[in-house]
């Protein structure tokens, strides 16, 4: 028969109209010619055999009559076996198509439902015990179905669904859904998605299959229930939450605790500090040795109420970044400190350079001070502490076993001491909080200081490696982001 293709204003086909036909298209068709020619084919009871039709026009059209023109096959509700071959060819106006219809006697099994096709979706089905296919025709039938079936399907027993229509058996309240995919699937569209399709949660792939002559043969549906993954996921992310929500509870708690206890606590030392002053003459030695033991642990109890109001405001929101000087930052925190840095004959040396950082000063600030007041607190007795300051740039490549990102070049500052050193057993141990390695009576101080350092590094995206021997001294190195890795996603 000659079909005439109909096109829009932009010269795409919009319609497919029969001509032209003889009395075999007639009696294959099994239809009168005065019931379906002149029409469109989707208005002339020929809906089956449409969108076979206007995928080889389309094609026809684009590739012009010097391409080479493929049979493909569709299932025919007026053929003997079913089945029909069909072969259209342009007649060369750019208007009109020769189509020939020969019945066949045998079903022509589309690519996918070939017995080596069955074969690799069985034994999918087999070791994927999650997961379900459908293989569907052009008409939207499907051809062959296996595995685990979601609750989308009014029927889900895989040897039950050949030769039924996917849409008939998807529920109403996804019909619509559903239609479209299939819709624009046959056009050459896949989808991924996922959904809940009643005590499923499914993952889901609709895709095109492509026909021996490179059109669009069907679409492959496939199931993956991931209902138990997405409950672990729920969990955790509800456990994440609490989390999060019992840190908050606890940093309110700390910095209330913290503020709250500041006043009774200044009472009690402003008191025991007058007791000291106005009746020491009078009071004896035992008496004495006691209100001197109080009014250090007043003092103990302020810096580690101190320590941990500064531990809780490094632990909160995500700090404001600037460019900020290392240098200049160094010798404040030097300043800062040195009354004790003379009490303690100290040499404190800075090698420059000290490069800048892009971090929150503040925070940075407290990080050094803390690791230098370290470095002065845990020497030997009679030793004058010697520390050393300096910095460098490092690869991201050194730093991977830090866990830190590839995608930045760290500037690695370290703080080297002639101390008392640390054990290798107690290394991993010393950024706990309240972590303490010697006793009040030899070194005083509130456990939090490590902690402290710890948690600015983690809110800069750094991080920090200990170098330490018993009776030598140890090296304290931390690591900062200062740039982009050039040519790194995120450069």
């Amino acid at each position: 028969m000659v079909v005439f293709a109909g096109l829009d204003a932009q010269g795409q086909l919009a319609t497919l109209v029969p001509v032209v036909a003889n009395r075999a298209a007639e009696a294959l068709l099994n239809q009168s010619r005065v019931a379906w020619l002149s029409q469109p084919l989707e208005q002339a009871g020929l809906s089956w055999l449409s969108p076979l039709l206007y995928q080889q026009a389309r094609r026809l059209l684009t590739t012009g009559p010097s391409s080479p023109v493929q049979p493909s096959a569709i299932e025919s509700p007026a053929a003997p076996a079913g089945w029909i071959e069909v072969v259209s060819q342009p007649l060369g106006d750019g208007q009109h198509l020769l189509v020939s219809l020969t019945a066949l006697t045998a079903d022509p099994p589309s690519a996918l439902a070939q017995p080596q096709g069955t074969r690799y979706f069985e034994a999918l089905a087999a070791n994927m015990p999650h997961m379900g296919v459908l293989v569907v025709n052009p008409r939207g039938t499907i051809e062959q179905a296996f595995g685990l079936l979601p609750g989308l399907l009014s029927q889900r027993q895989p040897e039950a669904l050949p030769g039924q229509t996917l849409l008939e058996l998807v529920l109403p309240d996804y019909r619509s859904d559903w239609e479209r995919y299939l819709t624009t699937t046959l056009r050459g569209e896949s989808h991924f998605f996922s959904d809940h399709w009643n005590a499923w949660r499914c993952e889901c792939y609709v895709g095109p299959v492509p026909g021996v002559d490179g059109e669009v043969d069907g679409a492959l549906v496939v199931f993956r229930n991931v209902t138990e993954q997405y409950r672990q996921q729920q969990a955790l992310q509800a456990l994440n939450q609490a989390l999060v929500e019992s840190n908050q509870r606890l940093e309110r708690f700390a910095a209330v605790a913290s503020h709250d206890l500041q006043e009774p606590l200044r009472k009690i030392q402003l008191f025991s500090q007058l007791l000291q002053q106005r009746a020491a003459g009078r009071l004896e030695a035992a008496d004495l040795d006691r209100l001197n033991r109080m009014h250090a642990a007043a003092r103990r109890l302020r810096e580690l109420i101190e320590s941990l109001l500064v531990l809780t405001q490094v632990s909160g929101p995500a700090p404001v970044k600037t460019l900020v000087d290392l240098a200049e930052l160094t010798l404040t925190v030097i300043s800062d400190l040195s009354v004790r840095i003379e009490e303690q004959s100290a040499l404190v040396e800075v090698v420059p350079p000290l490069p800048p950082v892009l971090g929150d000063a503040p925070q940075l600030r407290q990080l050094f001070q803390n690791l230098l007041s370290n470095a002065l607190k845990f020497t030997a007795p009679e030793v004058a502490p010697r520390v050393v300051i300096q910095a460098r740039l490092v690869a991201a490549s050194t730093v991977l076993d830090l866990g830190l990102s590839s995608q930045f070049t760290y500037v690695e500052v370290s703080v080297s001491d002639n101390g008392i050193g640390i054990g290798a057993a107690d290394v991993t141990s010393i950024f706990g909080w309240f972590s303490r390695l010697h006793g009040r009576q030899r070194y005083e101080g509130s456990g939090l200081g490590l902690a402290t350092v710890k948690q600015v590094l983690d809110n800069h995206g750094g991080s920090v490696r200990v170098e330490s021997q018993l009776g030598v001294g140890t090296t304290m190195r931390v690591y900062l982001p200062v740039a982009p890795v050039v040519g790194s996603a995120e450069s």
